[in-house]
């Protein structure tokens, strides 16, 4: 189990999630834009800063339960050979610098992500409409002016 603890803290659990929820949450505003009939920019804007806080908080109670319980579940999940080499790793100089700059690298990807969504996003709502008719309202564009 100390092992586990280790590694816990070598990748730095809190950071990680923090960062994750900063590249999030851009790219879950992007994807709501594509939609039909998107938010005037001072509602994106809005509803971005409730996402951002909404997520931080969660993010920040997912941290103290990883501290707790996240021990166990690495235990249960790895062979001691496996924790011993990742806590090499994450204790090593490359798994910091791994750490510090997955953040980065990850913004970079954000993009390609968010420019293949609206072919996923049609995709997806075509087999939902063909599944189930009641979707395919979500796959029509809206009016202009915003009537129904």
């Amino acid at each position: 189990m100390e092992l586990a603890h280790r590694l816990i803290v070598a990748m730095r659990m809190e950071e990680m999630m923090s960062n994750a929820i900063k590249g999030m949450a851009p790219s879950m505003l992007d994807q709501a834009n594509m939609f039909p009939g998107a938010l005037p920019e001072k509602e994106r804007v809005a509803i971005a800063k409730d996402v951002t806080e909404s997520m931080h908080a969660l993010m920040s109670k997912m941290a103290v339960l990883m501290n707790e319980k996240g021990p166990a579940m690495y235990a249960a999940t790895f062979t001691e050979a496996e924790l011993r080499d990742m806590v090499a790793f994450y204790e090593s100089p490359t798994g910091q610098a791994t750490l510090t700059k997955m953040p980065q690298l990850m913004s970079q990807m954000t993009p390609m992500i968010t420019q293949l969504m609206p072919a996923y996003q049609a995709d997806l709502l075509g087999r939902l409409c063909a599944r189930e008719k009641r979707y395919c309202r979500l796959a029509k564009p809206k009016p202009a002016g915003g009537a129904s």
